[in-house]
């Protein structure tokens, strides 16, 4: 974690870097500090004989402008970063919207699958108990 403190020194005010495991979630308030803290997360990867994925990352936005056309982000190796409207960070799916928002759609899914897959296997289980 000291190390990331030291790295991320100097940046832009309010401007974060959440990660967990191998996710990393950079966080900004304008575009262009996305683009410069993406820059800085790109140059200490390259020292570190890695790189980002552009296929897996994404960006989203939120507030007043979450609707206007942006730019897509280039990175160092000449791939961009597209914009979309849903990103899904550590299986929660937060949509660009005027707030932060969560959309739990999938979480719904996800519940209501496991618990009909349970009652079908009791329901098969109690109708071979009867016979």
């Amino acid at each position: 974690m000291t190390y990331i403190r030291q790295i991320l020194i100097g940046l832009c005010k309010h401007t974060y870097v959440c990660g967990y495991a191998d996710d990393i979630l950079l966080l900004a308030p304008t575009v262009s500090a996305l683009q410069h803290l993406l820059n800085v997360c790109q140059s200490e990867l390259q020292c570190l004989d890695m790189a980002i994925n552009a296929k897996k990352y994404v960006c989203t936005r939120f507030g007043s402008r979450y609707k206007q056309p942006c730019s897509n982000l280039p990175t160092s190796d000449g791939r961009e970063i597209v914009w979309c409207e849903n990103v899904r960070y550590l299986g929660v799916h937060v949509v660009s919207s005027k707030t932060f928002t969560c959309s739990l759609s999938n979480a719904k899914r996800s519940l209501y699958r496991s618990f009909y897959t349970q009652f079908l296997v009791e329901l098969v289980t109690l109708r071979l108990r009867l016979l």
